[in-house]
């Protein structure tokens, strides 16, 4: 979804993007990483901002391709309304 966004960006250059953001978006308190549970509900990851950046840029090289919505994280807001 972000390659399509930012179609006219090198590759590189859109993943330091979304990592950026992402992590941006951790260390305000806006979104925490982790996995929807069977019954609906949302497990955290049990780890700070770059520890999960890490983990997202690890998995997403492991991928060996972009990944899809949910195939490495998902993420739950932490506030209501919209995000600044």
């Amino acid at each position: 979804m972000a390659r399509r966004a930012m179609s006219t960006m090198e590759p590189k250059s859109v993943r330091r993007l979304v990592l950026t953001t992402l992590s941006e978006m951790m260390a305000d308190g806006e979104v925490i990483a982790g996995v929807p549970t069977r019954d609906g509900r949302f497990t955290a990851w049990a780890t700070g901002p770059t520890a999960t950046i890490v983990k997202i840029a690890q998995d997403w090289d492991a991928l060996g391709r972009d990944p899809d919505i949910g195939e490495i994280v998902w993420f739950a807001r932490t506030r209501s309304g919209p995000i600044p």
